[in-house]
């Protein structure tokens, strides 16, 4: 992980407008799989997203959700989740803008909500 872009993240304010609508698009198409938060390890049957965007680089996030079929098949990282998890991340059909609404959405979950560096 290089901790430069992680710390460039952490440093820019969260668009909460953006948040807003990246939490519409995680109820409608990644709720199903993920979750965000508790400790239930059958909650989900994916990963549970509390603090990704503090252990993967913000390209990392947005390629798995964007394209996570090449990402399974290439990333060694991804292949691990799919072999530990025993399920195929879906496509979801976002949009460029949905991917980085949800990318905006996971930063405010990791950070919280009334976090502005500045």
């Amino acid at each position: 992980m290089a901790g430069a872009a992680l710390d460039a993240v952490s440093a820019t304010p969260i668009d909460h407008e953006m948040a807003d609508e990246g939490a519409t698009v995680f109820r409608d198409v990644c709720s199903a799989c993920h979750y965000i938060g508790g400790d239930d390890p059958d909650a989900g049957l994916g990963p549970n997203l509390q603090g990704v965007t503090l252990r993967r680089e913000p390209a990392w996030i947005r390629t798995m959700i964007a394209n996570p079929d090449s990402m399974i098949a290439s990333d060694s990282i991804a292949a691990r989740l799919y072999d530990e998890y025993g399920v195929w991340m879906v496509n979801g059909g976002v949009t460029a803008a949905e991917v980085r609404a949800l990318l905006e959405f996971l930063w405010r979950a990791d950070r919280g909500p009334d976090v502005n560096p500045g």
